[in-house]
């Protein structure tokens, strides 16, 4: 075959590729090969554990800012991108490297920062009930600071606002049913400062909320619960959370002082007994799953 058809037989192709993806929906993060499983236009994303760079979540939705400059005049200002399995695909976004000085972004997206101030400290609020879903994965919150383009490619390294607590109980009563039971982490901190440009954050402690935890897994004899929450610190003595159950409140304290870690995971190992809740044992890990997708408005206050 001439060597011209076969190019443009293979431009063709392309092109038939990019149209049948479709063009309604941000654009997709696709898994291309940039090191990291995911990529856009140039763009490779991961979040930070440790000193390595993990994937996403498929589904994951970032707010995006390019910068023309260093005093930070922008290009474009919390475009929508979004984590998928797919190759990258077209969308009338407006969202381009080229010209592009520097960028910075956070996860998951939310319309409430499109008019923000990136060179403020933004507001975040950490939504209460987490019982559903969509709520628990909207309180996950990370942010990519500010890195500078080099040749039309970089490398978004989120950072982890938050910290995961779980909380596994096992039933070795007779007399209760953990089917319909609930958890609750009362009193914790519910508003943090962020910075888009540095990373950095400070959690206000003027404000406290009652989080509803989500509930992974559930029957009669076993319970798993998770919250999202603001990292801080735990004294000896202060309830760590509350047990819902057959009518009954139970409550676990913390037995030490404790300090809730960004970017890490607490998973308390209780037992249900006669005489109430009894630790057998906390674990600590790094908090690596990715952040899936959530259409939820979470609040943000620029």
């Amino acid at each position: 075959m001439n060597r011209q058809i076969y190019r443009i037989i293979v431009v063709i192709f392309a092109l038939l590729s990019v149209v049948s993806c479709g063009t309604d929906d941000a654009p997709v993060i696709g898994d291309v090969d940039n090191g990291y499983g995911s990529g856009y236009d140039g763009l490779a994303v991961g979040v930070e554990n440790g000193e390595e760079l993990e994937m996403l979540s498929p589904g994951t939705s970032l707010g995006v800012f390019t910068f023309a400059d260093n005093s930070y005049t922008l290009l474009s200002a919390n475009v929508r991108l979004t984590v998928g399995e797919a190759a990258s695909r077209a969308a009338d976004s407006g969202f381009s490297l080229s010209g592009a000085l520097g960028i910075c972004a956070y996860s998951p997206y939310s319309e409430a920062w499109t008019d923000a101030d990136v060179t403020n400290d933004l507001l975040f609020r950490v939504i209460a009930d987490q019982r559903e879903e969509e709520s628990f994965l909207a309180n996950d919150l990370m942010v990519a600071p500010f890195t500078y383009i080099n040749s039309g490619r970089v490398t978004l390294r989120f950072r982890r606002v938050m910290a995961k607590v779980s909380i596994r109980v096992v039933n070795r009563t007779g007399s209760f049913d953990l089917s319909g039971a609930e958890v609750s982490l009362p009193s914790r901190r519910s508003e943090v400062f962020v910075s888009l440009l540095s990373g950095k954050s400070k959690v206000s402690l003027d404000t406290k909320t009652d989080i509803n935890a989500f509930i992974l897994e559930r029957g009669a004899d076993t319970l798993a619960a998770a919250a999202v929450l603001l990292p801080e610190s735990i004294g000896a003595g202060i309830v760590v959370f509350t047990l819902d159950v057959n009518g009954h409140r139970m409550t676990y304290a913390s037995v030490r002082n404790e300090n809730w870690e960004s970017g890490k995971e607490y998973t308390y190992e209780m037992e249900l007994t006669e005489r109430g809740l009894i630790s057998t044992g906390c674990q600590v890990v790094d908090w690596n799953d990715g952040n899936g997708n959530t259409e939820l408005d979470v609040p943000m206050i620029g």
